[in-house]
């Protein structure tokens, strides 16, 4: 499942919805608001064309990022692997989510995110 971020550049509510109606999403987004969500594959598919259309006549912005909390997105059981420069901010990722550095230390290291900083297992700031 895809991460969707999305921000009304606009003074008014905006809604989005699925215009196929299968997936049932339905999200009010207010004035400035930025939101983020967890997708199907087929909900964003199903979405991008009015984001696309809405991004072009300034309403919005958009961007759609692999989840690294779902499983779909990575290899069964195994955490997302980055490198230092590919790490993203603890900030954008839940709290408690897991991943592997392949290139910090000598054969890599698993960081875990407190939702403000990225901490080894024995808890202390990396």
């Amino acid at each position: 499942m895809p991460l969707l971020t999305v921000t009304n550049l606009l003074t008014s509510q905006i809604q989005l919805q699925d215009p196929t109606g299968v997936s049932g999403f339905s999200e009010t987004l207010a004035p400035g608001q930025t939101k983020q969500w967890a997708v199907a594959t087929a909900t964003a598919e199903a979405l991008e064309p009015g984001l696309v259309q809405s991004a072009a006549l300034a309403r919005v912005t958009f961007a759609f990022a692999p989840n690294p909390a779902s499983p779909s997105e990575i290899a069964a059981g195994a955490p997302p692997s980055y490198t230092i420069a590919t790490l993203p901010l603890p900030s954008t990722v839940s709290a408690g989510t897991i991943v592997f550095v392949s290139d910090e230390g000598d054969n890599g290291v698993m960081k875990i995110s407190n939702g403000t900083d990225w901490l080894n297992y024995a808890g202390a700031l990396t």
